[in-house]
């Protein structure tokens, strides 16, 4: 985290600017995107900032050229993906579907990336859900039903054709089974509350998630809502965290802490939440317990920023 050791938060952003463009290892790449994403998701970077990052590592797709470095490519296409999804470039009540299909047809190279834009229309409030359906099954079929409902949502572009969806396919394939996970991130996308309270009791309750389901779907649920709402869905996972960890699968129980905790939100209440929980577990679960202890010196951290902002 930027907190560790003597490097401060501003140092630490310093260092990320000037030296990502000339990082070459991977594994470090993957380390270093991750922190990034996890101390923008706590509001500890600015929009502005997260901005001058992404256009950097954007960037760097472009350098990759040997195939000895593909996972350095996806690496840095799953980071653009993740700044791209949260409607921070390209807002999501842009993305029309004539304009999805138009993005995916002239940027998109990768599968991830058709998901990513899809995303975007699914989180647009101004497109109904059927028509988001149908054209992300269209894509993902590309089967005579497909074609034809493609044809009638982007009538006004030309329409969809047999060779359309050929080139498609060849570009990014047809389904497979991380089309079922992908497309779970772009169902989390759409905007309506009562839509999204449903699905954030299935993931608490692991009604037809996974581990990995979960981990692709949980870190959009969030997006798209009001202060308040999200407010609303913290409380439903305070009132069912400490059930989580006693009823279901370590590994699910862990991912749902990790995906879905409100210590984004960086309130006082987070802190003393969380610390009343820590004083009920006590001992009976000593990596509940530490997971806790983190996410609570987090949320301090969080405030601390917060407060520093304002005295600024």
């Amino acid at each position: 985290m930027a907190h560790c050791g003597d490097l401060g938060l501003r140092e630490w952003y310093a260092l990320i600017k000037e030296n990502i463009e000339f990082e070459t290892e991977e594994q470090t790449l993957a380390v270093v995107f991750q922190e990034i994403l996890h101390t923008w998701k706590y509001g500890m970077l600015a929009d502005d900032q997260i901005l001058e990052i992404f256009s950097k590592i954007s960037r760097l797709e472009m350098t990759v050229v040997d195939e000895a470095l593909i996972t350095k490519a996806a690496l840095i296409n799953q980071f653009c993906s993740e700044v791209v999804a949260s409607g921070l470039v390209i807002p999501a009540d842009q993305m029309s579907a004539e304009e999805c299909y138009e993005v995916i047809s002239y940027q998109a190279k990768s599968k991830v990336q058709v998901y990513t834009f899809m995303k975007l229309l699914f989180g647009n409030s101004n497109i109904d859900t059927e028509t988001k359906m149908k054209f992300m099954r269209g894509l993902q079929r590309l089967d005579a039903e497909g074609i034809k409902d493609l044809d009638d949502i982007l009538d006004r572009q030309g329409g969809f054709t047999q060779q359309a969806a050929e080139r498609h396919r060849k570009d990014f394939g047809g389904y497979e089974d991380r089309d079922a996970i992908l497309e779970l991130g772009c169902l989390a996308m759409l905007p309506q509350i009562d839509h999204k309270k449903k699905m954030f009791n299935d993931f608490l309750n692991q009604i037809g998630f996974s581990v990995k389901s979960l981990a692709e779907a949980g870190k959009y649920i969030y997006i798209g809502l009001t202060q308040a709402q999200k407010e609303e869905l913290a409380q439903t996972y305070y009132q069912n965290i400490e059930r989580v960890f006693e009823g279901l699968h370590r590994d699910y129980a862990e991912c749902v802490f990790r995906t879905l905790s409100p210590a984004f939100l960086g309130r006082q209440d987070d802190e003393d939440r969380y610390t009343e929980i820590l004083k009920r577990v006590g001992y009976s679960n000593s990596h509940f317990k530490n997971m806790l202890i983190e996410e609570i010196e987090l949320i301090k951290l969080v405030i601390a920023q917060k407060e520093g902002l304002k005295a600024m």
